[in-house]
C-alpha cells in the first residue's frame, strides 16, 4: 500500500476490484460499518459514476456500443469529475473513501479485455490523476476478489439484466481477470488478493485480513518456500514477529493450504483461532499467554487463579518440558506438528537446554517457529538449530495506510504519522503509541520538557515507557551531532546543547538502566532521578558538569 507522497497527511483511499460477478460489491458495507464503528468518516462511492456528470456517462458505457478508445476516454472522463468533485475532497477532509473500482478496472477492462493499448491508458492515467507535486493519485489499498471467470458467470447467470459488460464472453473475462493479475503484479505494494470462490462469510473474513499488514503477507508467501524444519524470526520490536510466525503456523497445519498461507475456514484454522489445535504448541511467557487468551496448563493456571502463582515474563522450564512431551505424541489431525516460541529470548537457560536436543532432532514432521525481537540474547545454541530471518521493514507510506486501518482509537493522519515517527518506523510499536493518546504537540515538545526537568508528559507512562523516551532523545542528539537526521523527533525539536561525549555517556547510562527497568523500585522516585540526570546533561554548553553516572540508577 504506497499512496502518493502528497497524500501522507490526508486519508484513506481503498478501492474493490473484481470481475463482475466476483461478490466485491457485497462486502463494501461491512468495511464502511468497520470504519464508522472506529469514529472515522467514511465516503463510499463507485466508477464509472460518484457523480452526476460521471453517472450519466456511466450509462452510456454501460450501454452503447463504442470503439475501444471512446469507451477508455469516457471512462477516463468520468474518473476526472469523480476525483475533483467527490475523492479530492473526501481525501482532503481526513475523510476514508471506498470506492468500487477505479483505474485498475480500466486496465483490465479495457486493457486486457479490449485489448487496447497500455501505453495509452498510462497516459491517460497519468494526466488525469495528476496530483500538485507531480505523482498519481493511487488508492492507498486495492482488495482484488479474484474469482475464475466460469464461476463468475454461473453467478450472474438470471440475477439480472445484464448490461453492455456483463453480456460479454467468457474469453473476454479470462483475459480482464488477466489484466488484474498483471495490474496486480506490477503493484503488489498496495494489492491485496482475495480467492472468491470461497463462501460470503469465509471471504468477508479473508477480506479482514487482508486489512493487515502487506509487508507480513509478502515475508509469508516467501517463507512457506522453505523446507527447513526450523525458522527463526529475528528484527527490532513492532514488525510483526508474532503475527508472521503465527501466520505460518496455520499455514503448515491448514487442510486447504494457498500460497498466499491458510485458507482461513478449515477445521485446522478454526482450532487454531479457538485456541484447541491439538498438532500446535504455543510457547509464550505466562504473562503473555494470558494477554493473547493462548491456554496455560491446569496446574499453572489454577496456582495463578488461587494468587499461589505470578505470572512470569520468561519462559518457564516447566513449560519448555511440555515441549518435549508434545514432540513425543502423535499427529491428531493432518500431517505436520508445530512448535511456536516467541519471544524466543524469554527463554532462560534451562528452559533453552530443554529444547536444544528436540529443536536438533525433532521426531517426525514436527516444525519449529521461534520468534524474537532481541536475537542476540538467544543462546548460539539456539540459533545455530534454526534458519534466520530478518523481519523486513515496512515502506512509511504503507505502514501509515495500514495504522489508519488498525488504530482503535480515533485518530487525525497527523497523529498517526506522529505515532510511526515515535516508534522509529515499527507499526506495532506506533499502536501502542496510539493507545497512550500521543499528539503531535505532547511528541513535539517531549525533548525541551525533559531539558527542562519537566515530567508532566512522562508520569502518565509506565518506567519502560519513561525510558523508551530518553533513549530516543539521547539518540537523535548523538545522531545530530554526528551530522547525522534525528530518527524520532523533528530537527527542531531537539535540543542543540551538550558535548558528544558527555552525551554517549548518558546514552550508555540509559542502556544499563534499561536492563532493570522491568523491576522498577520507587518509579516516582527514578523518574525524577532520570530527570535529574538528564538536565544536566542537555544543559547549555558551558553550563555542564560532571555528573557521576550512578545518579541515573539511584
Amino acid at each position: 500500500m504506497t499512496p502518493p507522497a502528497a497524500a501522507s497527511d490526508t486519508g484513506l483511499f481503498i478501492t474493490f476490484e473484481g470481475i463482475d460477478g466476483a461478490g466485491k460489491s457485497s462486502h463494501i458495507g461491512a468495511l464502511a460499518d468497520a470504519f464508522r464503528a472506529q469514529g472515522r468518516a467514511v465516503t463510499l462511492t463507485r466508477e464509472p459514476g460518484g457523480t452526476p456528470l460521471a453517472e450519466k456517462l456511466r450509462g452510456l458505457l454501460l450501454a452503447d456500443a463504442m470503439d475501444p478508445l471512446c469507451e477508455a476516454l469516457l471512462m477516463f472522463a468520468a474518473r476526472r469529475d469523480h476525483l475533483q468533485q467527490v475523492i479530492e475532497p473526501a481525501l482532503a477532509r481526513g475523510e476514508v473513501v471506498i470506492s468500487d473500482r477505479f483505474t485498475d478496472a480500466t486496465f483490465a477492462y479495457q486493457g486486457g479485455g479490449r485489448g487496447f493499448d497500455l501505453d495509452v491508458l498510462r497516459k491517460l492515467e497519468a494526466w488525469v490523476q495528476a496530483l500538485p507535486d507531480g505523482s498519481v493519485r493511487q488508492p492507498d489499498l486495492t482488495l482484488w476478489f479474484d474469482l475464475d471467470p466460469a464461476v463468475a458467470a454461473a453467478r450472474l447467470a438470471g440475477a439480472r439484466e445484464p448490461d453492455k459488460f456483463e453480456s460479454e464472453s467468457a474469453a473476454f473475462f479470462t483475459r480482464v481477470a488477466q489484466g488484474y493479475a498483471q495490474r496486480a503484479q506490477a503493484q503488489p505494494q498496495r494489492f491485496a488478493r482475495i480467492p472468491a470462490d470461497q463462501p460470503r462469510d469465509v471471504v468477508a473474513l479473508l477480506a479482514g485480513t487482508c486489512m493487515t499488514a502487506p509487508w507480513i503477507t509478502r515475508q509469508l508467501k516467501g517463507l512457506l518456500g522453505q523446507r527447513g524444519h526450523a525458522l527463526l524470526l529475528a528484527g527490532p520490536s513492532g514488525l510483526g514477529q508474532y503475527e508472521l510466525a503465527l501466520a505460518l503456523a496455520r499455514a503448515w497445519l491448514c487442510e486447504k493450504p494457498t500460497a498466499e498461507g491458510a485458507c482461513g475456514h478449515c477445521g485446522s484454522c478454526h482450532a487454531i483461532d479457538v485456541r484447541t489445535h491439538a498438532d500446535l504448541m504455543v510457547l509464550l511467557p505466562e504473562t503473555l499467554a494470558l494477554e493473547l487468551d493462548w491456554p496455560l496448563d491446569e496446574k499453572t493456571r489454577d496456582k495463578i487463579e488461587k494468587k499461589e502463582l505470578k505470572p512470569s515474563k520468561w519462559i518457564r522450564v516447566d513449560a519448555a518440558r511440555e515441549v518435549v512431551g508434545f514432540a513425543q505424541t502423535t499427529r491428531a489431525r493432518g500431517n505436520t506438528k508445530v512448535v511456536l516460541v516467541y519471544p524466543a529470548d524469554r527463554l532462560n537457560v534451562e528452559s533453552a537446554n530443554t529444547l536444544l536436543k528436540t529443536l536438533e532432532e525433532p521426531a517426525g514432521e514436527l516444525r519449529f517457529v521461534l520468534a524474537t525481537e532481541a536475537a542476540h540474547q538467544l543462546p548460539a545454541t539456539i540459533r545455530s538449530r534454526c534458519q534466520a530471518h530478518a523481519l523486513a521493514w515496512p515502506e512509511p507510506e504503507e505502514a501509515l495506510a495500514w495504522l489508519q486501518t488498525h488504530t482503535d482509537v480515533p485518530a487525525t493522519p497527523a497523529n498517526v504519522a506522529t505515532w510511526l515517527k515515535a516508534a522509529g518506523g515499527r507499526p506495532d510499536d506506533a499502536l501502542a503509541w496510539g493507545r497512550l493518546g500521543l499528539t503531535p504537540a505532547m511528541w513535539s515538545a517531549l525533548p525541551q520538557q525533559v531539558a527542562a526537568g519537566d515530567g508532566r508528559t512522562l508520569s502518565g507512562w509506565t518506567p519502560a515507557q519513561q525510558l523508551d523516551v530518553l533513549q530516543k532523545i539521547a539518540h537523535d542528539l548523538l545522531a545530530t551531532h554526528s551530522g547525522g537526521a534525528p530518527r524520532y523527533f523533528q530537527p527542531a525539536d531537539v535540543p542543540k546543547t551538550t558535548q558528544p561525549m558527555v552525551l554517549q555517556a548518558w546514552a550508555n547510562d540509559l542502556l544499563q538502566a534499561a536492563r532493570t527497568v522491568e523491576h522498577p523500585v520507587g518509579a516516582g522516585l527514578m523518574l525524577e532521578a532520570w530527570l535529574a540526570r538528564a538536565q544536566q546533561v542537555l544543559k547549555p554548553l558551558g553550563g555542564q558538569r560532571s555528573f557521576h553516572a550512578n545518579t541515573l540508577r539511584a
